[in-house]
């Protein structure tokens, strides 16, 4: 009787090992599944880019009508405002030329020379001789070249030839930058100027550096 009973009581200790075993392989196996689906999770990333492109205008102000009339000997004046407008960070220049040279010409052979400064390219204090007649340019503006001296120095237009009145190593304000240019003829009191409409084409080039 002890033999048996001591073989049943292997046999119930066996069964419960084997139940044990089946419950810990039963309750891995949902740690299994549970953390496949939780791990399979992928991530992924792309870059977005957009390009700036560089650009530049400039506006187109009305021609000027020098004043007032000149009675034969005296002076006249106006000027034309330039904005120009620009994304270039290098930043940007104001030139200005004249057509022709002399500039200001009536087209029948008469015309104001350009005016002429004591140091060759250096704008001055306007000044004409009264045997003479000449028309030249100052700018003026935040931007302007400072030998201008804010619209009170001259210089006279070289032809074709560009002239550097204003510029700035960065992008220009929201609204632009504008520069005056200023234009003034005069005919001195002994020259007596012939009658005539007299007119210079000049041309503002906006450019980036």
């Amino acid at each position: 009787m002890q033999g048996a009973t001591l073989v049943k009581d292997i046999v119930i200790t066996t069964t419960l090992a084997l139940c044990g075993i089946g419950l810990i392989a039963v309750f891995f196996a949902a740690m299994e599944r549970y953390q496949v689906l939780v791990a399979g999770t992928e991530t992924d990333s792309v870059e977005v880019t957009v390009t700036v492109s560089g650009v530049i205008s400039i506006s187109s102000p009305a021609d000027v009508s020098l004043s007032p009339d000149i009675p034969g000997t005296g002076s006249a004046d106006g000027s034309a405002t330039w904005k120009v407008e620009t994304n270039n960070s290098s930043g940007w220049k104001l030139e200005v030329n004249a057509d022709a040279s002399p500039a200001m010409t009536d087209g029948s052979g008469n015309s104001f020379a350009d005016y002429t400064e004591s140091t060759a390219g250096v704008p001055e204090n306007w000044s004409v001789d009264s045997a003479d007649s000449e028309f030249g340019f100052s700018a003026s503006g935040d931007y302007a070249e400072s030998e201008y001296s804010s619209g009170s120095n001259y210089e006279g237009f070289e032809g074709t030839s560009k002239i550097q009145v204003a510029s700035d190593g960065s992008i220009t304000p929201g609204g632009g930058a504008d520069t005056t240019v200023h234009f003034k003829a005069e005919a001195g009191s002994d020259k007596n100027q012939p009658q005539g409409e007299y007119s210079a084409t000049i041309t503002a080039t906006a450019s980036t550096l």
